[in-house]
């Protein structure tokens, strides 16, 4: 009886000995001599407390990983040509970090990865270009992960197993499911697959590769108006953008980018807010941007106008406010349109008062040149040549005061940063105020 009890104690000591944690700084596997001497190195280890990356040019099974159970960290298989098998992490069921499988060339399928349920972080599967079955991964707790990326696997073209289905219908973060095979090509595709409908991505992304794409959008999210995320158009079959005239607004970004057909931006006259950067770029026959004139630029982070070869009118009121406010000018690009959108300088030229027109009849005077970079003139009508001059930025600090005796007078602006300044002119008989604008 005494020996029954000693065997059954070393029993019970070997089994707490197994689920033994270890490595909490992680590990990095490079070879597969390290992933087949693990249970050797590391006797006993099942629980790897830090992240886990596996990423070498001779990996080709993780047979020798069989043991673990849980990561607390994040799991990484990247980069591993001849990796066609990760059926050795059949024990792993949790991984408190992101799970993050891109860049195999030989993987073809997930299968290894059925007692997975629980990944606490991000799940990306993207550029493995032989990959076709994720089905493995259909245990995973949706609930739990904070952002779903299924990206450039071109040969995938079936999504709809129960975790990402789970995960559509209810997104916690980020949904980016684009450029794999037709079936799995974007989140409508992958929905009507799970019997499914789409409401608003809550923290987006949206992504318009086509017409078909523009066109069928308020039947793929309906009553969908305000976007959230990255919103890209870029297509070569995209003409029109009137599908998307429903669209009220942005928080995220705003790329239309590398349409070759498309001559307007008509379909986007509904958007009166956009909560980041908008970027027109390499629009190769687009000629009319007036479509964004309804957008308010308060929030807008970065203007980029850049690479459209026959865009000559870029002065619509939203582009005007946004360079004359408090920090447009620094946060835009125009460069590479055509005459009349070339530069910032340009289309601010095109935005402000010519100093060819006539005075305000109201202020009674006129600043030239405007914009300026050296210096500029005031000139006022008023019989009392005698005023006080005082600028101010677009926050109301006064920046520049001078007392002129005599009409008209220069003043040096050269020193003032770039931006938006008023001026405020006052005589015995008459205040008046104006603005300028100080380029470089």
């Amino acid at each position: 009886m005494k020996r029954l009890v000693t065997v059954l104690t070393g029993m019970l000591i070997s089994l707490i000995g197994m689920s033994q944690s270890c490595l909490p700084t992680g590990i990095d596997f490079t070879t597969q001599a390290q992933i087949d001497n693990f249970q050797l190195n590391y006797p006993e280890c099942s629980v790897i407390e830090g992240s886990v990356e596996i990423e070498g040019d001779d990996i080709s099974n993780l047979d020798g990983l069989g043991v673990l159970t849980s990561i607390g960290g994040s799991l990484y298989i990247t980069n591993n040509d001849t990796l066609d098998d990760i059926s050795g992490l059949a024990s792993l069921s949790s991984v408190g970090g992101s799970l993050l499988i891109s860049s195999n060339s030989s993987l073809t399928s997930l299968d290894g990865l059925e007692n997975l349920n629980a990944v606490m972080s991000d799940v990306f599967i993207s550029n493995n270009p032989v990959l076709t079955d994720i089905s493995a991964i259909g245990n995973i707790n949706a609930e739990n992960v904070a952002e779903l990326w299924i990206t450039s696997n071109v040969s995938l073209a079936t999504c709809d197993n129960p975790f990402i289905c789970n995960y559509l219908s209810n997104p916690s973060g980020t949904v980016n499911i684009k450029t794999n095979a037709p079936g799995c090509s974007n989140p409508p595709e992958v929905a009507d697959d799970c019997g499914i409908t789409l409401g608003c991505l809550p923290n987006g992304n949206y992504n318009f590769y086509s017409q078909a794409d523009i066109d069928n959008f308020q039947l793929n999210y309906p009553d969908c108006n305000e976007l959230n995320g990255v919103i890209t158009i870029t297509g070569s079959d995209i003409v029109n953008l009137q599908g998307l005239q429903m669209v009220t607004s942005v928080d995220g970004t705003l790329k239309v980018s590398s349409n070759p057909q498309l001559t307007n931006l008509a379909g986007l006259d509904a958007i009166t807010l956009v909560n980041g950067s908008v970027t027109i770029t390499g629009n190769s026959l687009l000629t009319d941007i007036s479509a964004l004139n309804n957008m308010d630029t308060s929030l807008v982070s970065f203007l980029g106008i850049v690479n459209n070869p026959l865009l000559a009118d870029c002065e619509i009121h939203s582009v005007c406010d946004y360079l004359t406010g408090p920090f447009g000018y620094e946060n835009c690009n125009i460069s590479n349109n055509n005459d009349g959108c070339k530069s910032r300088d340009e289309v601010l030229q095109e935005c402000t008062v010519s100093v060819n027109e006539v005075m305000d009849e109201e202020d009674h005077f006129l600043i030239s040149p405007n914009p300026a970079s050296q210096k500029i003139t005031i000139e006022t009508t008023d019989a009392d040549n005698q005023f006080q001059i005082s600028i101010f930025n677009y926050n109301g600090q006064e920046v520049l005061k001078s007392n002129a005796m005599s009409s008209p007078e220069t003043i040096d602006i050269h020193t003032l940063p770039t931006g938006v300044y008023f001026v405020r002119l006052a005589g015995e008989k008459m205040v008046g105020v104006g603005k300028f604008i100080k380029i470089e």
